[in-house]
């Protein structure tokens, strides 16, 4: 008996240490999605906006069946998405409150994809998480988050990191679990965005930059590699022969609203100074150009990854002519944040040259604290105008409520021109026909009525 209390006494101290430590590194983790809940909370009192309704009442016609009648597509592909909204509103009814928790809770998981997926490319606890806590937190994106029309940002973000997760792990262990799962998230981040299409070359990027030790030059590794790429490039080429022929259908595309030329380099500027809330000066296009041929040129290979990540995966929204969507940097964010982390991780060891432990440990903190907390900011101010956006939209159908507080199936409606400049004419009808729940209703809109 004395001898087991010795020994546990000896022990404690040392096993308290440990036990101190992980709780800490818990609860640190655990602060991201918190943070991210508590950033976007107040979206949870938006209304619905513009494209939902189109996808709310589409979600009523949802037959599994439909999606493998490629016909009928002539905007885009995304089969998970239409899942998405058809499991939504057997779930959620007619409450928008439930529909943006959803949103704000796959932001919240997705703070913690990018936590696991930079720690296990960086096996660096800091860097993953001063890069999941910057992209919980960046307000280039907010229409992303507080958007219900926008999901298929966050959710094609989810499977794309959990892909890219996964795959350095069946590249780490051999183990085929982690082959198929790969490969059923990709299969899954093509079908919700086909900004995915991009997944493939964030893959060998991955690939080159978490395995410094091997030389890409060996031919047996090169077969090697080819072997396990081939089923993601079988898959990629069949989600293209069925993606290719329903974006030809595109009016985007038909219109010349969408086109290979110079104003894609002008875009990704903008875009990149959007990400960190900065002036569209010429000033900051120089600063941003410097600093990408730097990174690519002398940076390591986590930094390089990080760089091409942010430019590859904004690459495919860049050759839009009527200039930037706010909500495609929800991807790209993730490449900035991992290159914000490197930066945090240089200042820390700067610091550690010139300041004692206590110091350093104040002053990387302060000033990282001191980003979050402008992002943070930002970030809040675009979601309160985002519930602003809203609010014509839930006038008007109030309004129209108290003017027709019944309608008869098939009803037709004659309606003014809305004075609002702020309500979409096209947007309309699906509203009334979703807080009606009937599909039959039609709206007249008449400017002279």
């Amino acid at each position: 008996m004395c001898a087991d209390s010795t020994t546990t006494s000896r022990s404690s101290p040392g096993a308290a240490l440990v036990t101190s430590v992980a709780g800490r590194a818990i609860l640190g983790v655990l602060t991201i999605p918190l943070v991210a809940v508590l950033t976007y909370r107040r979206a949870v009192g938006a209304y619905f906006l513009e494209d939902d309704f189109q996808w709310l009442v589409s979600a009523w016609h949802f037959r599994f069946s439909n999606l493998v009648d490629f016909s009928r597509y002539g905007h885009f592909y995304r089969p998970v998405i239409e899942i998405y909204f058809y499991l939504c509103v057997q779930a959620f009814g007619h409450s928008p409150a439930l529909f943006h928790w959803a949103s704000i809770v796959l932001h919240a998981v997705n703070g913690l994809v990018v936590y696991g997926l930079t720690r296990s490319m960086s096996r660096d606890s800091r860097l993953a998480f001063f890069a999941a806590m910057s992209f919980v937190l960046l307000p280039g994106y907010v229409d992303a988050v507080a958007w219900v029309g926008a999901i298929a940002e966050p959710l094609s973000t989810l499977f794309f990191c959990l892909t890219l997760w996964s795959f350095l792990q069946y590249l780490n262990s051999r183990r085929y679990v982690w082959q198929l799962t790969a490969m059923g998230t990709f299969a899954l981040a093509l079908l919700a965005h086909e900004s995915a299409a991009t997944l493939i070359v964030m893959m060998a990027l991955a690939d080159w930059a978490a395995s410094a030790r091997h030389n890409f030059h060996d031919g047996e590794l090169q077969r090697e590699r080819i072997a396990v790429y081939a089923p993601y490039l079988a898959l990629l080429a069949g989600y293209l022969m069925i993606d290719v022929g329903v974006s030809n259908r595109n009016y985007v595309v038909q219109e010349g609203y969408y086109r290979f030329g110079p104003h894609a380099l002008r875009n990704i500027l903008d875009y990149i100074v959007s990400l960190y809330v900065g002036k569209k000066v010429l000033m900051s296009y120089l600063g941003i150009g410097m600093a990408v041929v730097a990174f690519l040129a002398r940076g390591s290979r986590r930094v390089r990854f990080a760089t091409l990540w942010m430019l590859v995966t904004l690459l495919p929204f860049a050759f839009f002519t009527w200039g930037n969507t706010s909500r495609y940097l929800y991807l790209p964010a993730i490449g900035f944040s991992m290159l914000l982390g490197e930066g945090m991780l240089v200042l820390d060891r700067l610091a550690a040259r010139k300041l004692p432990p206590r110091w350093r440990t104040a002053v990387v903190s302060a000033i990282f604290a001191a980003i979050v907390i402008r992002f943070a900011v930002f970030a809040t101010r675009g979601v309160d105008d985002f519930v602003q956006r809203t609010e014509p939209y839930r006038q008007y159908i109030d309004a129209f409520r108290a003017a027709h507080p019944r309608l008869p199936p098939g009803a037709v409606v004659r309606v003014p021109a809305p004075a609002d400049a702020r309500l979409q004419h096209m947007y309309l009808e699906p509203l009334v026909q979703w807080e009606y729940a009937d599909p039959s209703i039609r709206l007249q809109i008449e400017p002279g009525l």
